[in-house]
């Protein structure tokens, strides 16, 4: 199955309700093959409940999306399968808690989706794992942004948003890694909500402000640093 996962394209298979969904698994990432860009297929069923259904009652309209979630996604999504177990250290290491974790962080900012975070659209079972099905993000990664590269300042301003948007929500970000960041037109957006956590209320500004923020900005700034804009941590 290790093998399996690194062979792009591919075709693949998820089920998300009781919408089976196919569709075509390009890598976003090789080093993270369990998450990739899934391309869907729609076929002129699917294109007549799409053109019809913003037609039909907002209550009937919630129920078909809730059961077949086909009918709410866009042409491409993000899968985040559960990666499979590891050996770390001689250990052996599972990942469910984490995903767990980034399942529940995903409806408890329900309110931030598409704005702060990619939109969740659910959990699906696909190539055996159960999986998250995301949106995918018109943007760039730090390592692909097209000149000028945000300034210092302009990097501060934008970071402070999403961060203070799981702040309202009583969460920290504490993995604070560029490469967990999109330019989404404008704005900085956080994926990977894995280590995503809940703090007591009268610690959260001051963690959020002299422990996330700040570590973004260090790390920015070694990044604009570097001779070649290279590898982003």
């Amino acid at each position: 199955m290790e093998d399996f996962e690194y062979r792009f394209p591919r075709w693949v298979k998820f089920r998300l309700g009781f919408s089976t969904i196919t569709g075509l698994a390009e890598p976003l990432d090789r080093a993270y093959p369990w998450v990739f860009k899934a391309t869907l297929v729609e076929g002129a069923w699917h294109r007549v409940v799409r053109l019809w259904l913003p037609s039909l009652p907002t209550l009937l309209q919630r129920c078909i999306r809730i059961l077949w979630p086909r009918y709410a996604l866009p042409s491409c999504v993000v899968v985040k399968k559960l990666r499979g177990p590891f050996v770390d250290d001689g250990e052996i290491v599972s990942k469910t808690e984490e995903f767990d974790n980034e399942k529940t962080m995903y409806r408890r900012l329900r309110s931030v989706q598409g704005c702060a975070v990619p939109v969740f659209y659910g959990e699906a079972q696909c190539e055996g794992r159960r999986t998250l099905v995301l949106s995918m993000l018109a943007g760039q990664t730090l390592r692909n942004q097209t000149q000028p590269h945000l300034t210092v300042e302009e990097f501060t301003a934008c970071i402070e948003a999403p961060i203070r948007a799981l702040q309202q929500h009583g969460l920290i970000y504490s993995d604070n890694k560029l490469s967990n960041i999109m330019l989404v037109d404008g704005r900085i957006m956080l994926v990977d909500l894995e280590w995503v956590e809940a703090l007591e209320p009268e610690e959260l500004d001051a963690y959020c402000s002299k422990v996330t923020i700040r570590s973004f900005i260090r790390r920015y700034r070694e990044y604009l640093a570097s001779a070649d804009y290279g590898a982003v941590t």
